[in-house]
């Protein structure tokens, strides 16, 4: 139910964030919304996020990303862009790689996105994100996940990357949370959390109507 799903994560940022013996330290936390368009008999597949909100001891801003992808095999190609509160834009290529084992209880997930920037106040920038999860009961599903990201004029030691659990909550009517809670590696007093709310719209075709989730 409801106040379980709200427990459980509650009790996982409480022992992420005090997982490591430190007395100092910051908690960037990324709130990141996504509603997604699936469209049946097509490999096509559409995603937005229309608020991405980074939320930092001296910084707070919003970000929107908008994502249209193909389906090839196991691998997913997006045509990715995004802009800021800053006026900063960037568009760029997003390549998913999914495994599935074990009847589909172990999920392997390899992500590299590339953007170029787009007018003078953007670099080029990398992500890498990786996660390997397993599923530990009909909604629940537990994981390690990796989170990096640089611009291109930065040391690999300039950039961010955090490495942490993730948990997958599947909910009712299409929704699903995920939360992730790493430990920095390049800025050891910092700590990455992550939460997505997700939303599944699939369109179906023309001839039957869109299911909604409910």
């Amino acid at each position: 139910n409801i106040m379980r799903t709200i427990a459980i994560l509650l009790i996982f940022i409480s022992i992420s964030s005090h997982s490591f013996s430190q007395n100092d330290f910051v908690i960037w936390t990324k709130l990141s919304p996504e509603i997604r368009l699936d469209i049946e008999d097509t490999p096509l597949e559409f995603r937005w996020r229309p608020v991405d909100y980074l939320i930092t001891p001296n910084l707070r801003y919003g970000r929107t990303d908008v994502m249209l992808g193909v389906k090839f095999w196991k691998l997913k190609v997006f045509s990715y862009s995004k802009f800021d509160e800053f006026e900063r834009l960037w568009t760029g290529v997003r390549l998913d790689l999914n495994l599935n084992m074990f009847n589909k209880k172990l999920s392997i997930h390899i992500q590299e996105r590339y953007f170029w920037g787009l007018n003078d106040k953007t670099f080029d920038q990398v992500y890498l994100v990786d996660f390997i999860m397993y599923k530990v009961a009909k909604n629940f599903h537990l994981g390690v996940l990796s989170y990096g990201q640089w611009y291109i004029n930065q040391e690999i030691n300039e950039g961010l990357l955090s490495v942490g659990p993730i948990v997958k909550i599947v909910l009712p009517y299409n929704f699903h949370i995920l939360l992730t809670s790493g430990k920095e590696i390049f800025h050891r007093e910092r700590y990455i959390t992550i939460l997505r709310l997700g939303y599944k719209i699939f369109w179906k075709n023309q001839n039957k109507p869109i299911d909604f989730g409910v």
